[in-house]
């Protein structure tokens, strides 16, 4: 019959066996974990650290040239030219709180083409759609990301330039715009859409 001293003594074998076996899964672990963060920043474009513009938020593939997004990021944006990017128009207000600081620097730092259109949100103008327009034809065939916060104040833009253009019909346009929100839901943009349509 066993003692409690020799029970005693297994036990704590048991236990050291356990420990040990725990703190080698772990350091294990750690290292391979140490391993694939030190692979990911030795490129910020490796498929580790997705900083491609179509992980942005409400990211649209117009076509082959065209997309469109809500905010985008710095590291996204430091990405534009490894991704092909030839321009940006951004129509996110610097002052807005999902405004990224120095994008333009970091835009044009690459060679990249960028155009600046704040739009208000509550209060968005025929001049900005006016700029909008402009913008677009200037960058025509090109590789151009369109973005500002959420992809609706593009989307009403895109939507109302591919309808004036003959690219889309108006349903295709209002299937794109509606896909991401509702202008029927915001007067200001239900006001301005109405009037460029009117035309």
């Amino acid at each position: 019959m066993a003692t409690s001293g020799s029970v005693s003594k297994v036990s704590r074998a048991i236990n050291t066996l356990v420990l040990w076996t725990a703190i080698a899964l772990f350091t294990a672990t750690f290292a391979q974990a140490a391993e694939q963060h030190q692979n990911s920043n030795e490129n910020p474009i490796s498929p580790v650290a997705d900083v491609s513009i179509d992980s942005s938020y409400n990211f649209k593939r117009i076509d082959e040239r065209v997309t469109t997004s809500g905010v985008v990021g710095d590291k996204r944006l430091a990405a534009l030219k490894a991704h092909g990017y030839q321009a940006l128009i951004n129509l996110l207000p610097d002052n807005n709180e999902y405004s990224v600081p120095d994008e333009a620097s970091i835009v044009t730092g690459q060679g990249i083409r960028y155009t600046y259109i704040p739009v208000e949100w509550s209060a968005p103008t025929r001049a900005n759609f006016d700029a909008f327009e402009k913008a677009m034809a200037a960058e025509v065939g090109k590789t151009v990301h369109v973005h500002c916060a959420a992809n609706w104040r593009v989307s009403a833009f895109y939507g109302l330039y591919a309808e004036r253009k003959g690219l889309w019909t108006r349903e295709q346009a209002d299937v794109h715009m509606r896909a991401i929100w509702n202008p029927d839901e915001h007067p200001a943009w239900t006001a301005l859409i109405k009037a460029i349509r009117s035309e």
